[in-house]
């Protein structure tokens, strides 16, 4: 009996974890024209063209990193990575470049970077410290497809005047905008940002102005920021991450709504490596694995309104899928200000599927 060929790929034999469902079980994960199509106990491997044998392997949606640079030609900075071996590689199937060009520059972008990369890309538009936000916001507008908000930055240019720029664009441009804890105060900062807006480097080792007081607790800025809907996003970078405020603002019960890498040039070979490892750094922190796994594809994907299309497994959503194997063993992790935690897991890259197309 000739058996119907009913999908292009078979995810076939890993323990699935999606958050935005619920499930945490063994399935094999079927896929058609770039959809999730299945998700079943023993699919017929004879009904797919090609099959992906994951056993032994953690299944999760896509992952999505929030915080990357990846303008690796002109960015202002210079300090841009090339996307695909950086991310893509490592289990990342759509990043967010966190500011790394101005408006004259997006035509650049689009086309060196949106259109030639494999990995999805979205954008924010850096803030200038004389930068027109009505331009901003009418940029953003005329490419909805992949610049998504406004970044007011740091390295020197965080005033306040800016601060006030990069809000009056993103309300040009209808869209998120993302800050960095410097320049103005913390309290300042959150007073400018609303609903759907995102505060990054959240966890900064001090002397930076961060989420808590003197005494360690968590500013009530914060939590009224948050109440409004603002979201905190990890942001680790060379200099963004202290495993000492993450482990006092998890005591208060104040996790990251994402966890996210910055990475670029000066972070990439340490101390942040790639996004598995800022993973399993969260896991050292004694954060659960769905847990993390849902701070790393449900909630980006939120961020990023794409909720239901990008950070699940559900049938009909875009067919990004990450394969990872966890090890076991004993693992140094190093934060943003040196400091060492040792971690029983870690997250290995195995196996990467962007669009139902297995690229790694």
């Amino acid at each position: 009996m000739v058996e119907t060929v009913k999908y292009d790929l078979l995810v076939k034999g890993g323990l699935v974890i999606d958050p935005s469902q619920g499930i945490h079980d063994k399935l094999d994960v079927a896929v058609f024209k770039g959809r999730i199509v299945n998700l079943g106990v023993n699919l017929n491997p004879k009904e797919s063209k090609e099959v992906l044998e994951v056993d032994g392997q953690i299944v999760t949606p896509g992952v999505i990193d929030l915080h990357t640079h990846v303008f690796y030609l002109l960015g202002h900075k210079r300090e841009g990575l090339k996307v695909d071996s950086t991310s893509l590689a490592k289990g990342v199937t759509t990043v967010l470049d966190a500011g790394s060009f101005y408006p004259e520059d997006v035509e650049a972008f689009r086309y060196y970077i949106v259109e030639r990369s494999r990995t999805r890309v979205y954008a924010l538009l850096s803030m200038k410290p004389d930068g027109n936000p009505r331009e901003y916001g009418e940029t953003v507008k005329a490419n909805r497809d992949f610049l998504v908000g406004i970044k007011y930055h740091h390295g020197g240019l965080g005033t306040m005047d800016m601060l006030i720029l990069a809000r009056e664009a993103a309300d040009w441009g209808e869209c998120m905008l993302m800050c960095e804890p410097y320049g103005p105060k913390l309290k300042t900062i959150l007073e400018y940002m609303y609903k759907g807006d995102v505060l990054t480097h959240s966890f900064h080792p001090p002397p930076r102005r961060g989420l808590l007081d003197e005494d360690g607790k968590v500013l009530p800025e914060v939590w009224e920021a948050i109440k409004r809907g603002v979201y905190l996003d990890q942001g680790h970078g060379r200099s963004g991450f202290s495993f000492e405020v993450a482990e006092k603002c998890l005591k208060q019960g104040l996790p990251p709504f994402t966890i996210s890498t910055d990475l670029h040039k000066l972070s990439v070979n340490g101390p942040v490596y790639d996004m598995p490892t800022t993973m399993s750094k969260w896991m050292a922190l004694g954060m659960s694995l769905e847990e993390v796994i849902k701070r790393s594809t449900l909630h980006p994907a939120i961020v990023l309104k794409k909720g239901g299309y990008l950070g699940t497994l559900k049938i009909g959503a875009c067919a990004d899928i990450s394969c990872f194997k966890m090890l076991e063993g004993e693992f140094v992790f190093e934060d943003s200000a040196g400091e060492k935690r040792t971690g029983r897991y870690k997250l290995e890259p195995m196996h990467v599927v962007r669009s139902g197309e297995v690229v790694f």
